[in-house]
């Protein structure tokens, strides 16, 4: 590690991260070590609406910010005010003294400079934009899954001496819980059976592992399980036809096979949670499975370090990119491994 870079001892610190669930969740460890590094620290974090929702389960953030690119596209008064309101204005009075940009790109780049922070980091991403940041990162993150490769940034640029290395690290919240014991409660559940979660949805199709192979996965683990298996089917409210798709055909090889439905992501992880295993697509929920603590067998598409799950969860990759030409039985031995 470098030379620790020296804060007030009560540092008002920002993060930003945009865009997307997982990318957000990955950031989540980081945080915390931020926060390890500096207990007193006041930490905001600027991300999407679409996704402000995760950072209950991070405790350290004391105020988020929310930029909404989307309405800024049609440059309505009341949208540029917004962004003033909601995001320039905290930004360049809020007296940051230090700014870490996840994403650095040169939009982020450019917000963290109006911060006028003595310390903002960023990295070789998306921009070359050095002049934005101090200090500046100047390689890409190493070839490790993402919340690895955030922490290291942290450590190159000294602005963290401590990491968080727990295995989970998404903290469900109470309220979330009870909302999914609710739920819970009107799925016909066996206290003597191991619950094996499919999450059958994905932002993209080519993501999507097709419904009749999850089916098939469920009957094969069936076959070579010595305990009982009953399996929950979890997706997005607009892939609801996916899910019913895979009950259907499960129930019809003979599983035991419920369709839960999750009123947000809060009450979603909750259910991830309660999961012996989970087996998913490559998408936002497939991480906040692993950061639940959940043993959890990613299907990708191909194999971006990034994002493939460490161990001890499992993944699998497509040959020729083609989620479609994976096995079940490739699928299945893997999700055995961690229900073992």
């Amino acid at each position: 590690m470098s030379r620790p870079i020296p804060l007030p001892a009560n540092p008002r610190i920002l993060c930003i991260r945009l865009s997307a669930l997982g990318d957000t969740l990955l950031t989540l460890p980081a945080v915390r070590a931020l926060h390890q590094t500096y207990p007193g620290a006041r930490i905001g974090y600027l991300t999407d609406p679409r996704h402000a929702l995760i950072l209950a389960g991070c405790p350290e953030v004391d105020e988020v910010l929310l930029l909404n690119r989307k309405q800024l596209q049609g440059l309505r008064p009341a949208a540029i005010a917004a962004f003033w309101h909601d995001v320039l204005s905290p930004i360049i009075f809020g007296k940051w003294d230090a700014v870490f940009d996840f994403q650095s790109f040169t939009e982020t780049g450019l917000l963290a400079a109006l911060s006028r922070a003595p310390v903002r980091v960023g990295r070789r991403y998306k921009t070359n934009a050095s002049w934005l940041y101090r200090p500046w990162v100047d390689a890409p993150h190493p070839e490790t899954y993402m919340t690895e490769a955030h922490l290291d940034t942290l450590q190159v640029t000294g602005l963290a001496a401590a990491t968080d290395d727990s295995a989970a690290y998404f903290d469900v919240p109470p309220e979330a819980r009870t909302a999914w014991t609710v739920t819970r409660a009107g799925i016909d559940l066996s206290p003597a059976a191991r619950t094996v979660g499919l999450f059958v949805g994905a932002a993209r199709a080519d993501r999507r592992w097709p419904p009749e192979k999850f089916a098939e996965l469920a009957s094969a683990l069936d076959q070579h399980s010595e305990r009982p298996l009953q399996y929950l089917v979890l997706a997005g409210p607009d892939e609801s036809a996916e899910a019913e798709a895979v009950v259907r055909e499960a129930r019809a090889a003979g599983c035991v096979i419920y369709r839960a439905s999750t009123a947000d992501l809060l009450e979603l992880a909750a259910a991830l949670e309660f999961c012996d295993a989970l087996v998913g697509n490559d998408t936002g929920p497939l991480h906040l499975s692993a950061a639940v603590g959940t043993p959890t067998c990613g299907i990708y598409r191909r194999a971006l370090p990034h994002f493939l799950l460490p161990e001890p969860h499992r993944a699998v990759v497509a040959p020729d990119l083609d989620v479609s030409r994976v096995e079940v039985a490739d699928v299945a031995t893997a999700a055995a491994e961690l229900l073992r």
